[in-house]
């Protein structure tokens, strides 16, 4: 019974998700064509904002059943609509071992030397320099740490790195992230959502 129920809201949540972004794909397509831009980028912009409101509204409505419907959907799910397709990924975001903006230097810098990196003093005085307000922030110094010391171990610690902290009694973070293809201009995006605190801590978007 149990595991019949968690299947009907899985259902229920993809098909809900699906239904609104495709009405919302649809709805772009057609501002794009009324002002004459028949621009892959701007259509790639409008459905990164269209999947970011119906998602994150959709998980605000539905915060007791978060648990349920992330344990079902880690495979991702396909959507397609014209010139758009997609793949919406959906997770519990897990904490970093290291909020950029608080770190405590000892345990920063034996943490650098455990996973042998070459100038851990440099980078810890990097690091701490920056007020860090986004990802992007986080790849630049690691960048140039690799482009002055050449030592690209660091690269491998990027997932223990973050510029916020997450409330240990706080199970409603979730992170979203999205493979686009519109017109065959791909892109990638990623959203860390706080459902508890109805905000977006963070975004990314590149071209593939």
């Amino acid at each position: 019974m149990k595991k019949s129920v968690i299947l009907l809201i899985t259902l229920l949540f993809i098909t809900a998700i699906s239904s609104l972004i495709l009405k919302n794909l649809n709805d772009s397509e057609e501002f794009i064509n009324e002002v004459s831009i028949n621009s892959s980028l701007t259509q790639t912009l409008l459905t990164i904002t269209d999947v970011k409101e119906e998602i994150f509204g959709y998980l605000k409505n539905h915060k007791d059943n978060l648990e349920t419907i992330l344990e079902n959907i880690s495979e991702g799910i396909p959507l397609s609509y014209g010139s758009v397709d997609m793949m919406l990924m959906l997770q519990s975001y897990e904490p970093r071992e290291f909020n950029l903006n608080e770190l405590n230097q000892t345990k920063f810098i034996d943490f650098l030397i455990q996973n042998e990196i070459e100038y851990p003093d440099k980078f810890y005085k990097m690091a701490n320099d920056v007020n860090y307000t986004n990802s992007k922030q986080i790849d630049d110094t690691i960048s140039s740490y690799i482009e002055e010391t050449d030592d690209k171990k660091i690269a491998l610690l990027r997932d223990e790195f973050a510029f916020f902290s997450i409330d240990s009694n706080n199970s409603e973070v979730v992170k979203c992230e999205f493979d686009i293809e519109v017109s065959e201009v791909s892109s990638k995006a990623m959203y860390i959502y706080d459902v508890k605190n109805e905000e977006v801590i963070d975004f990314e978007f590149s071209f593939k």
